[in-house]
């Protein structure tokens, strides 16, 4: 497992994964990969559609996700392999801020507080991948039935 944390200009980062291998069984191979990921204050452009400034909110996001691999060898030259990845990420804005639109580049110190509400803008989404194959080898290099599934759900 592995931590890192690092500021920002206005805020902090914090990153937190690792793997776990496990082999419960001579013909088992198990491997699970947590991954979280929290990023916390920074500026972040959430609006320009609307009139007349564009709008600016500080960002809290987190991130949970899972990798998870198996191989499960049932014969000499038979396996079945599995990987699944899960995420969920939630982003939340505070602390709403403005720009004048007369400026091209806007840097952070010139943004002004607001009056909109920033949590109008708050996103929650995960998505889950998986593919699961057998194998299947009759001779050298002859190998593999595929299936595929996938799903991702819509913002909520």
């Amino acid at each position: 497992m592995s931590l890192a944390t690092r500021s920002t200009y206005n805020g902090s980062e914090t990153y937190l994964n690792g793997v776990i291998a496990l082999r419960p069984r001579d013909n088992l191979e198990l491997d699970v990969a947590p991954d979280v990921t929290v990023a916390r204050g920074e500026p972040r452009f959430v609006d320009g559609t609307t009139r007349p400034d564009p709008r600016f909110a500080r960002l809290d996001a987190t991130s949970l996700g899972i990798t998870m691999r198996a191989t499960w060898t049932l014969q000499r030259n038979l396996t079945l392999q599995a990987y699944a990845q899960g995420l969920l990420a939630t982003l939340r804005y505070r602390d709403a801020f403005v720009a004048d639109p007369a400026d091209r580049v806007i840097h952070l110190d010139a943004l002004r507080p607001a009056a909109f509400d920033p949590a109008m803008y708050d996103v929650r989404e995960g998505a889950l991948n998986a593919t699961v194959v057998g194998r299947w080898g009759v001779r050298a290099g002859l190998d593999g039935v595929p299936g595929v599934l996938a799903r991702a759900d819509p913002e909520r």
